[in-house]
Order: C-alpha cells, then sequence, then structure tokens
C-alpha cells in the first residue's frame, strides 16, 4: 500500500544499469593475487566455515555493546616445509600454464615436490584456501605435465576442500581433470560432482547422473541416492523424490534412518509437515548425536517458518536438559507475555543430545526477524556461556541482529576482524564513518569470512548507505578471495527493486548482466521483480492513494475507469515461475528459460506472485485459486501470503464475507493471520466507504495481538477519508500514530496532507517493535478505539 523511501541517491540509481555490472564482472573474474591476501599455510588447512574455537573465559564488552566477547586459539600448519607462497607467486604472475611450465622446470624446489604425490596433494589442498583457489586445479594440472603420478586421493582431496569453501564451481573441473588424468574416476568423486551439480542447480545434469555412473561402471551408494534425493526436494520435486526412493530401494539400498534425516533436513522448502517430523523423530534414537541435533535443529526451524513457538519450544526440550535452559528460559517469555502465563512445562531430557552453534543461530535468526532484540542478545550471551564454539553461520546471524539494533558499525568492525587482508580495512570505516572505537561481540580469530557473511553485511548496508556501498563490499570480498553467488545477485536486486526507481526493463537488463558462467539466477533474483512488476500493473489498473478511493465517494472528484489486464491466449507453464504472464513477456523470458533448461521447479513464494496477479490484477479468483489447488497437491504448505493474495481479490470484487472467511480459514489449517491480511480486510472496507467496520476490523487484529503498522493505520484513516470525514481521518492519525512511533508534537497543527506525508515517512528504523503486543498494550489500543468510535457515530448522527 505504501511507498517504502529509498536511500540511496538518485543519480547514483540512474548509473547503476551501466556501473553495477562492470563492477560485479570486474571482482567476480579471474586475476593474478597477491600471496599476502588469505590465509596462507598458517590456516589453509583450517575448515572455511566452522573453524573449531577453544574458548577462554570471556570479558564484558565495553562501549553500547551488550555482549560478551570470547578468545580463541589459533590453528598451526603441519606442512611449513612446502613452498606454498613461491609456487602461488608463480602461478599469479603467469595464468596461462604454457608459460608457467618452463618456469616449474627451471625450478628445483617446485619441480622436487610437484613430482612427490602426497607434497603436490598438500601444495594443492593449501592453495584451495588462497585468494585464488582455482590454482589448485593448475596445480594438478602443471603436476601432471612435468610427469607427476598421482592417485585418486590427490583430486579427492582438493574436491574436499573446495567443497569446504563452497567453491561448487571449481568441484566439477576437478572431478573432470581426475577422469582425464587418470582414464578413470571413483565413486567419492562422482558423489562430489553430484554435490555440486545440487548446490548448483544444474537439475537437468543431475537427471542423467545415474546413466553416467553405468557407463562408468560405478554402483551409486547411499550417498549418491542421499544426494539425489535432497535435489529433488531442495527444489520442490516431491515425484522426484519418490522415484530416487524406489530406485534406491531397487539397487539393494533400502530406506534407513538417515534417509529421513536427509529429507527432514531439506524439507524446509515444503514448510512444515506433522507427519513428516512424527517419522523422523521415530528414527532419531537410531542416528549419532551430531546428526540428531542437526535433525532437530531442522525440525524446529520448520516450526518457528510456521510461527509455533510452542512447538518449537517443544522440540528443543529433545536435546539434554540442562543445556537447552537458558533458551527456554529466553523464548518461552514471549508465551507468556502473549497469552498472560507460561503454559508450557519445562522438563529436563535424559536424552544426551546436545544443542550446536546451529541451534543458537536459528533462534538468534527468528527473535531477529520477529524484532526481539533485547532476547535475541540473551540466547548470544547464552551461547557463549556455554563454551559453545561460534561458527561463521553465528557471525552471520550476528550481523543480522547488529544492523537491527542500530549496531552496524560493530558489525563492520566484525566482519573487518575476520579478513585476512589488512589492506582494505580503511573501506569498512569509509561505509559507516565513526570516531567511536567499538568492540565486536566475538572474536572472530580462526573463522574466515564467507559469502554468506558478506551477503548478511551487503542486506544491513544496502538500506543505510544506499548503493554507494556495494562497490566497496565487493572489493573486500575480491580481496579477501571470497566470491559472490546468487544470493549477492537476490539482494542487490531485491534491493533495487524495493526502491521503486526502476522499471521492468531496467531490472531485468541489470539482472541479466550480472549473470555470469558462475553465477546463473535463481528463482529467489526473480521473486523480487515479479513483485514490483505485479504492483506496477496494479497501479496502473486500479491507482493508488486516498484521492482513488474518495473519488468513488465524492461528488468533486472523478473516478477513473480502467480496463482489467487481458488474459493469455497461451498459459505459460507452471514451472518455473508460476505461469505468470504479463502484457510484455519477452522481458523475463531469457531468464525465465535459464531456469527452464535447468529443470528448477516452481517454489511457494513464485507460486503466491501467481495468485496475486490472478486475483488482485485480474480479478480472477477462480485462476487463483487453481493454481492454489497446484500448490497444495505439490505438497507446499500455504503461508500468510497465499491467503491475502486471494483475500485481496474478494475485497476488490466487493466480496467481504468471502475475504472474512479466509481470514477463518487461514487459521484453521494452522497460518496466522497477519498485519497485512488485516489491512487488507481494512483497505476493502475503506474502498466501501464503510469506516465503522474499518475501525472494527482494526480492532480485531489488536485483540488477535498483531502489532498496527503504517499501512494498517493508514488504511483506517483512509476509511474516514473516503467519506469525507477529514477531521476524524486527522484523529485517526493522531491517535493511533505512538503505536509506530511517538507523535511528534510538532505536526500536531498542520495540515491533514502535510500530516499523512509525514506518517507515511515515518522509517522503520527509527523504533524497533515487537510483532506481538503486550496485554496491557492491546488493552490501550481497545479504549481507543472504542473511544474513536463514539467520535465517528457523533460524527455520522
Amino acid at each position: 500500500m505504501l511507498k517504502r523511501a529509498n536511500l540511496g541517491r538518485r543519480q547514483h540509481l540512474e548509473q547503476l544499469g551501466t556501473n553495477i555490472p562492470s563492477i560485479f564482472f570486474r571482482l567476480t573474474s579471474i586475476h593474478p593475487y597477491p600471496i599476502s591476501r588469505r590465509c596462507l599455510p598458517s590456516t589453509a588447512l583450517a575448515r572455511r566455515a566452522d573453524s573449531p574455537r577453544l574458548h577462554q573465559s570471556g570479558t564484558p564488552a565495553t562501549g553500547s555493546n551488550l555482549f560478551t566477547r570470547k578468545e580463541t586459539a589459533k590453528i598451526l600448519n603441519p606442512h611449513t616445509h612446502l613452498p606454498v607462497e613461491l609456487l602461488s607467486s608463480l602461478l599469479s604472475q603467469f595464468p596461462d600454464n604454457e608459460a608457467a611450465l618452463p618456469r616449474i622446470r627451471a625450478a628445483p624446489i617446485l619441480l622436487k615436490h610437484l613430482l612427490n604425490a602426497n607434497d603436490t596433494r598438500h601444495l594443492a589442498q593449501l592453495i584451495c584456501c588462497s585468494p585464488a583457489p582455482h590454482h589448485a586445479i593448475r596445480v594438478l594440472q602443471l603436476g601432471h605435465l612435468i610427469g607427476g603420478k598421482y592417485k585418486q586421493n590427490a583430486y579427492e582431496g582438493v574436491a574436499h576442500h573446495l567443497a569446504e569453501l563452497s567453491r561448487w564451481d571449481l568441484v566439477l573441473p576437478v572431478v573432470s581433470l581426475g577422469q582425464e588424468h587418470m582414464q578413470s574416476t571413483t565413486r567419492r568423486l562422482m558423489n562430489w560432482r553430484v554435490r555440486a551439480l545440487v548446490e548448483l542447480e544444474r537439475h537437468d545434469v543431475l537427471r542423467g547422473v545415474l546413466s553416467e555412473f553405468q557407463k562408468l561402471q560405478l554402483q551409486p551408494d547411499r550417498r549418491t541416492f542421499h544426494l539425489l534425493i535432497s535435489g529433488c526436494i531442495r527444489n520442490r520435486d516431491l515425484v522426484g523424490a519418490k522415484g530416487l526412493l524406489h530406485k534406491m530401494d531397487s539397487a539393494g539400498i533400502p530406506s534407513d534412518a538417515s534417509t529421513h534425516v536427509i529429507i527432514a533436513k531439506y524439507y524446509r522448502a515444503f514448510g512444515y509437515n506433522n507427519q513428516m517430523q512424527e517419522h523422523t523423530l521415530h528414527v532419531l534414537p537410531n542416528v549419532g548425536e551430531k546428526t540428531a541435533a542437526v535433525v532437530l535443529n531442522s525440525l524446529i526451524q520448520l516450526r518457528l517458518d510456521a510461527n509455533d513457538i510452542r512447538g518449537a519450544l517443544e522440540l528443543l526440550l529433545l536435546f539434554h536438559g540442562a543445556t537447552v535452559t537458558p533458551i527456554f528460559d529466553i523464548v518461552s517469555g514471549i508465551l507468556s507475555r502473549q497469552d498472560g502465563d507460561d503454559s508450557l512445562s519445562r522438563h529436563d531430557s535424559a536424552d544426551t543430545i546436545l544443542p550446536d552453534a546451529e541451534t543458537y543461530s536459528i533462534f538468534i535468526n527468528y527473535l531477529t526477524s520477529k524484532h526481539e532484540l533485547s532476547r535475541a542478545i540473551d540466547v548470544f550471551i547464552a551461547m557463549s556461556s556455554q563454551g559453545i564454539s561460534p561458527t561463521a553461520e553465528t557471525v552471520t546471524s550476528l550481523i543480522h541482529l547488529l544492523f537491527a539494533s542500530g549496531q552496524g558499525r560493530t558489525a563492520l568492525r566484525m566482519v573487518a576482524d575476520m579478513c585476512q587482508d589488512h589492506s582494505t580495512r580503511h573501506l569498512f570505516s569509509q561505509m559507516l564513518p565513526s570516531d567511536a572505537v567499538v568492540d565486536p561481540p566475538l572474536n572472530v580469530n580462526g573463522i574466515l569470512p564467507t559469502t554468506r557473511v558478506f551477503n548478511a553485511l551487503l542486506r544491513g548496508l544496502l538500506p543505510i548507505c544506499g548503493i554507494e556501498c556495494i562497490e566497496t563490499v565487493l572489493k573486500i570480498m575480491h580481496a579477501n578471495g571470497v566470491p559472490p553467488n546468487a544470493s549477492t545477485m537476490e539482494t542487490l536486486i531485491s534491493h533495487l527493486a524495493r526502491s521503486g526507481t526502476h522499471r521492468l526493463t531496467q531490472l531485468v537488463r541489470i539482472l541479466r548482466k550480472l549473470t555470469s558462467p558462475d553465477i546463473q539466477p535463481s528463482l529467489k533474483s526473480l521473486h523480487a521483480i515479479l513483485s514490483s512488476a505485479i504492483r506496477h500493473e496494479r497501479f496502473l489498473t486500479f491507482g493508488s492513494g486516498w484521492n482513488t478511493i474518495a473519488a468513488k465517494f465524492s461528488r468533486n472528484r472523478q473516478e477513473t475507469l480502467r480496463d482489467l489486464p487481458q488474459h493469455g491466449s497461451h498459459p505459460e507453464p507452471f514451472d518455473p515461475v508460476g505461469g505468470v504472464l504479463f502484457s510484455h513477456p519477452h522481458q523475463l523470458r531469457p531468464v525465465v528459460e535459464n531456469l527452464a533448461k535447468r529443470c528448477v521447479k516452481v517454489d511457494s513464494a513464485a507460486a503466491g506472485l501467481r495468485m496475486k496477479y490472478e486475483a488482485a490484477n485480474k480479478l480472477d479468483i477462480e485462476s487463483a485459486q487453481d493454481v492454489f489447488r497446484m500448490l497444495l497437491g505439490r505438497g507446499l504448505q500455504p503461508s500468510p501470503y497465499h491467503f491475502s493474495a486471494l483475500m485481496e481479490g474478494y475485497t476488490r470484487l466487493g466480496e467481504m464475507q468471502a475475504a472474512k472467511d479466509l481470514l477463518k480459514s487461514a487459521a484453521d489449517v494452522g497460518v496466522e493471520a497477519n498485519v497485512v491480511m488485516f489491512t487488507i480486510l481494512i483497505a476493502g472496507y475503506a474502498r466501501q466507504g464503510n469506516p465503522e467496520h474499518a475501525v472494527r476490523t482494526f480492532q480485531a487484529m489488536v485483540g488477535a495481538n498483531v502489532r498496527p503498522d503504517i499501512a494498517s493505520i493508514d488504511a483506517v484513516a483512509s476509511s474516514f477519508f473516503a467519506v469525507g470525514a477529514y477531521l476524524m481521518a486527522r484523529r485517526t492519525l493522531i491517535t493511533l500514530w505512538p503505536y509506530v512511533e511517538p507523535f511528534p508534537e510538532r505536526l500536531r497543527s498542520v495540515s491533514l496532507k502535510e500530516l499523512v506525508k509525514e506518517f507515511r515517512s515515518v522509517q522503520a528504523n527509527r523504533r524497533v517493535l515487537r510483532e506481538h503486543l503486550a496485554k496491557a498494550e492491546q488493552a490501550r489500543i481497545r479504549r481507543q478505539l472504542v473511544r474513536l468510535l463514539k467520535q465517528w457515530r457523533t460524527f455520522s448522527e
């Protein structure tokens, strides 16, 4: 309903179409790197994302930080005798193998180690963690050219280390190189190939993998099938997953506990499923403790995705009792605040399953997303007190939390401390300059930055700094050997789409220019573009703003009648984007065809966008319901977005009772009504010129423990404006304003037009609000709404 403010400067936005792609290409292409720019022998063999951290006693953080700080031990490298720096420097200076080969032959020390199979294997693995991990492949190539004889474990080791770095684009050529050099391959290497194809979303190639095994005379093992099954589930392809389960059974590999673990681990794309949870919990005693922790984490995540805090805490109690008591006590406070009492009793489990860093990160992320920031901080402190070693994922969660808490500079300092290349340190301070010294919440020594860490940083910086920070972040990533990925692209495109300053053609052009052989567009990168296009088309059809609504009831305004979007003569395939068809489909066609070629299946969000297009833009409820049925038929769970799409269609048709019935239907299937769903109802009553029902719906929203936001309050005020009750519209804004931020007294005497303008410009980060209301807050809002309705009745009489 409302356009959010764009913090980027307009001139920079206009230049983005030409600037960003060139930056992106420059920083993702292969360049020579100085060897000092990343981890060298001292840390090269350390795990990238999960480096062990040996905690010492923590000391309180200084400054405005609310965290505690932990120290870590350094990791030593046992292969200091290998000439890693010399070889890396040579490969950087001579990017062509033909030029590098004579230099290697002229250097006895390099020749000696490259002819030794074990030394070459370790050299290649060490260079995997250099700023140029692609040089590891060249080490094996050059060693082979000078006569080195290697075993399959050399290629397996390099593939493993590249996988640790999530460089799946490099894993595939390593497998091919091993097959070329050895004239054969191993099942382990083929499994790495399968894993890489899954991560790169090459579902088209995955369909023929079992045939590749047959041609190579290799028998797929349980891991092979599990990887393929995980690929199908991640691609939201239940039919394909069931087919693979049948093939696995036919190959003499029956499903076991580990099969249920794989399904549970990747089931998030489908949403919470009670039957799946019961099956998984039934086999939990048959798996190891670490695997059991992974399973419980996945099940907890599914519950939290469905906003089922109670269900998540019940699962949390399956961990060893004392170890999860801090999380339980912190999070159960939300239930106590909402329900007035804590009806969920805690019992200590006799199980020996221990929570890990991921368990804490899941709750930190959830609490941050719900603006329960003090509780999220308490969970992090609890993790530190339990002596659990943080990982790069912990850092990612903390970055989101720090930005949400207004501590972006602390997040920057923490990431700066992770970076091995100290020459980029000044770039961090340029983005959010400050004279104050910030103390990061933990010592990140030993944890190397990952693409997810930088993506989280970029996501936090963009709303504050605008697009000016993009080039700086990409330069820092490049200097530290961390490549952008499809999620980086999604972050940039989402920000540009939300800014509202780019047309569909511009967004698609930018997306296509950001695409490279290593970074292909994902379905998520299209979500923001499709949403922006649907919103723009709806604006062209129905208009927006208070005057548009008031034109239906005013003698001084003339309502503009517009044609509805025409139905496409040829139905689009449901995959990969739900069959959304715009008036100019050729703009998105190349991107959609890329996804279709890779056999990417539609996801829940894309199906919801199709429903929104059919119901809210074309007012074709029947087609939207068909999409809804297809969604359910594929095993995807409905979300508030799917119900709100149908509700908006009904309200635009004036069928308010049908829209209200959908609100009840959503609750019946466990979908909790949110502020957007209530706002759609309120706006529907506003379009009908019925402010009393609009206010009562607002009351019902507050009674359902849903906090009002700017759009919902704006919709209530618009219902009075629509019928010419300008004084009531003004009173409504002033009365309800404090539930977004304190009302500025300087605005008490300004015009209604100025008041509305100021209210819509309120920035969400001025005051962070919890999503749910406390009991006292609900009662206070109800009393104010009762007074508001009394005033309205007086006005109407």
